[in-house]
């Protein structure tokens, strides 16, 4: 799903993706090239942790 998804915004002409990583899920979004960005903020309603990331779709593994 994540590679679909980065693929077809790619294709739209998309430079970026971003995305708040909720659950302790961080790590497994930094595995797909996302980087945190802690000094944004998050409205509460995510949840203790969540974390704003985002990641530039060139420097994505393209599918393979």
């Amino acid at each position: 799903l994540v590679r679909h998804l980065t693929e077809a915004a790619r294709a739209r002409g998309f430079a970026t993706m971003s995305l708040v990583a909720v659950a302790g899920k961080e790590p497994f979004w930094r595995s797909n090239g996302y980087r945190p960005h802690h000094e944004a903020r998050v409205p509460a309603g995510y949840g203790s942790g969540a974390v704003y990331m985002s990641a530039q779709l060139a420097a994505l593994r393209k599918a393979g």
